[in-house]
């Protein structure tokens, strides 16, 4: 585990890429608290061989990575093309590397408090233990409890 803060209400920021390997990413945030709903609704539309990843996101209170994410996309907004609903938020034409090296800027130049994802735990996937992990190191330890005795996810 690579940080050391304890969070209110635990949001991550994500980047989700092209899983058929096109430049275009969306950048979004969600509640550690119900990640699970989200990483599931990118993996529906792509069955069960094909899986959804999130290589990159950090971490931080919701109103932290909710301004993160509106920067991002502001800062980016010459490569937002379609802005349709769902599509106002993907980013075309960008390398990952570049998108994410923009980001850790952001964050520099903002005073953002927020962390990068555990190494251990990217590409976050709507895998169970991914996300049985995420929440652990995540959520507040009262939180997590709470969640695993739900019996959301069987480990």
């Amino acid at each position: 585990m690579d940080h050391k803060i304890i969070w209110k209400k635990p949001c991550i920021t994500y980047i989700y890429s092209d899983p058929f390997g096109y430049d275009d990413h969306k950048v979004g945030i969600m509640g550690v608290r119900k990640m699970e709903d989200r990483l599931a609704t990118y993996q529906t539309s792509l069955m069960l061989r094909t899986k959804a990843k999130m290589p990159y996101f950090w971490v931080g209170e919701y109103d932290s990575c909710s301004h993160f994410e509106r920067l991002t996309h502001s800062i980016h907004s010459e490569k937002i093309i379609d802005t349709r609903k769902g599509m106002g938020e993907i980013i075309a034409d960008i390398k990952i590397e570049d998108l994410k090296n923009s980001m850790f800027q952001l964050i520099k130049d903002n005073g953002y408090k927020i962390v990068p994802g555990d190494s251990d735990l990217m590409p976050l996937t709507n895998d169970k233990e991914i996300i049985y992990k995420t929440k652990e190191r995540y959520l507040q330890p009262k939180d997590f409890e709470k969640w695993k005795n739900t019996g959301a996810i069987k480990r």
